[in-house]
């Protein structure tokens, strides 16, 4: 299961119609600002491989050429997915991936790229217990609401494990310097990030949370940006800054936006203004604010951002994102058509999958998904797939990709705030629920197409007939 409950990106939004603006403009030329290595991945169906680009999307890397950007990090599928770093050294090169990432092998003559590649896997093989169990504790265990010096000593113990074992794998297999580097600031910025990971800040002592917001000295690295971690620690660090600033207060978009530009700087302020005026267009934040306030904001963006990729992408958004008026109760179809999901369901027997293009587990089920649609259709078992993507571009591209049908599958444009994710208490993806002919929730926590239990459900209820 992936938390929803991530930063400032999962809630629904305080906006209405938008205002017809003119936003500032500027000569765009079609060049890309990040350099780009073509690599071949033979992955098996059993592994899902994918890295997220400038814009933070999530781009799937399936069974053929692909250009990633260099460096950069790749990642599996799940919650304790691996992450395989991807640097400005590999050109042109194979890497094939095994059914149980037990080894990731390459067509090259140069063999320490193939122990780089694997540095990640070989950690999991020596402590993949250990790191489920550090993993769990952020979401499950409250422990250290009042003993937060636990929760320090938990941390720093895990990840200088890990560090310990990078130093040793790059003695044993002698692995350069440049490398040991890169991964010592991956490992770095994983364990800042985890620090920040929060799910309510009122309930955690306020002088540990004064603690934590030093670590801004640490976000101002370019270079970094290419990390994950370091840009959800991004995101963590101003979350906890606005927090102490403003406590019990609503978000307020223009103070946020303030807050990102006094305290960082050069190319991390220009991805975070950026990723905060496209939050909002996609309806996927909780700010308050008027539209003469974003307005403004986003030609102050356009006229000083001094990124060429990140215009585009945010004039496009705003000139393409057609305004459609919803209800709290309505969904969005690939043409952008409001449907209720009593219409959906349509006295069927229902099975609704709650997913996002950016989940790897959601996606990991809906080949098998798909295999029993096609059995089960015809027999009067409706399949719908609501995404709960803040961007409705990314979704679309994800619902082409997959296959999906533009009768099945459907964007929650009001996010938490909606009355489905509100009424089905939507707060981890994958999750899906059973519904009856008559519109009764059968179950609230279906089980996934991949279980066999999923088939013997939908026997029973089509015996019922």
């Amino acid at each position: 299961m992936l938390f929803l409950n991530y930063f400032i990106v999962v809630f629904g939004c305080n906006c209405s119609n938008e205002s017809k603006i003119n936003y500032a403009d500027k000569t765009v030329p079609n060049k890309s600002e990040n350099e780009y290595s073509s690599l071949i991945f033979n992955n098996t169906k059993n592994q899902l491989l994918s890295y997220e680009n400038i814009f933070d999307e999530i781009i799937d890397l399936n069974q053929g050429r692909n250009e990633v950007k260099s460096p950069s990090i790749i990642s599996t599928e799940g919650w304790q997915s691996k992450d395989i770093l991807i640097r400005e050294a590999y050109k042109n090169i194979s890497i094939s991936i095994s059914d149980s990432l037990n080894q990731i092998r390459t067509k090259t003559e140069d063999k320490k790229w193939e122990k780089e590649l694997n540095f990640s896997v070989e950690f999991d093989k020596q402590f993949s217990q250990k790191r489920a169990s550090f993993l769990e504790s952020f979401f499950l265990d409250t422990t250290f609401l009042k003993k937060y010096n636990l929760r320090e000593e938990k941390i720093e113990n895990y990840y200088e494990e890990k560090r310990q074992f990078l130093e040793d794998y790059c003695v044993r297999h002698n692995l350069d310097s440049t490398f040991l580097t890169d991964w010592q600031e991956i490992i770095m910025y994983d364990k800042l990030f985890r620090k920040t990971y929060f799910g309510n800040y009122n309930k955690w002592d306020a002088k540990y949370l004064k603690e934590l917001s030093y670590n801004l000295k640490y976000y101002n690295n370019d270079e970094l940006l290419y990390i994950p971690y370091y840009r959800k620690g991004c995101w963590g660090i101003s979350n906890l800054l606005y927090y102490l600033e403003n406590p019990g207060e609503d978000l307020s978009l223009k103070q946020y936006y303030t807050l990102i530009s006094s305290n960082f700087k050069s190319h991390t302020k220009v991805y975070m203004q950026f990723k905060i005026l496209s939050w909002v267009k996609n309806n996927r934040t909780d700010f308050k604010f008027t539209h003469a306030e974003y307005d403004s904001l986003v030609n102050e963006f356009i006229l000083t951002s001094k990124s060429l990729q990140y215009n585009v992408y945010l004039k496009d958004l705003l000139g393409n994102n057609r305004k459609v008026e919803i209800s709290n109760d309505e969904l969005l179809s690939l043409n952008q058509a409001p449907k209720t999901l009593k219409a959906i369901c349509d006295s069927k027997i229902t099975y609704i999958d709650f997913w996002a293009s950016w989940c790897l587990p959601c996606r990991k089920e809906m080949p098998i998904s798909q295999k029993l649609n096609n059995k089960y259709k015809n027999r009067g078992v409706n399949f719908v797939y609501i995404s709960i993507d803040e961007n409705f571009k990314a979704w679309a591209k994800a619902t082409n990709q997959m296959g999906l049908s533009e009768d099945e599958s459907y964007f929650l444009p009001k996010g938490s705030e909606s009355e489905i994710a509100q009424k089905f208490n939507i707060t981890t993806i994958p999750r899906y629920i059973l519904i009856g002919k008559d519109g009764e929730v059968i179950n609230p926590n279906a089980p996934r197409p991949s279980d066999a239990e999923t088939k013997i459900l939908f026997e029973q209820l089509l015996k019922k007939k």
